[in-house]
C-alpha cells in the first residue's frame, strides 16, 4: 500500500475503526512520519469534541415508550 492510501486511513484510525492489518499498517507508516501523528492526534481531539458540539434531542413519547 502507498503512502496516499494509507494517509487516506488516518481518519478511520483516529476513531479506531481499521481492521488490525489495516492498523498495523497505519502505524508503521506513523512511526516514521511524525507530521501524520500530529494530524491524527488532531483528528483524534476533533473527534472527541463532536457530542459536545450537538444539543440534546427529547425524544418522542411513542419511541420512549417504545423503550
Amino acid at each position: 500500500m502507498d503512502s496516499r492510501q494509507i494517509e487516506e486511513l488516518l481518519p478511520f484510525y483516529a476513531l479506531d475503526a481499521l481492521t488490525e492489518e489495516e492498523r498495523q499498517l497505519v502505524e508503521e507508516y506513523l512511526s516514521d512520519h511524525p507530521e501524520a501523528r500530529q494530524q491524527v492526534e488532531e483528528m483524534r481531539i476533533a473527534a472527541s469534541s463532536l457530542p459536545l458540539s450537538v444539543s440534546a434531542v427529547e425524544p418522542a413519547p411513542r419511541t420512549k415508550k417504545a423503550l
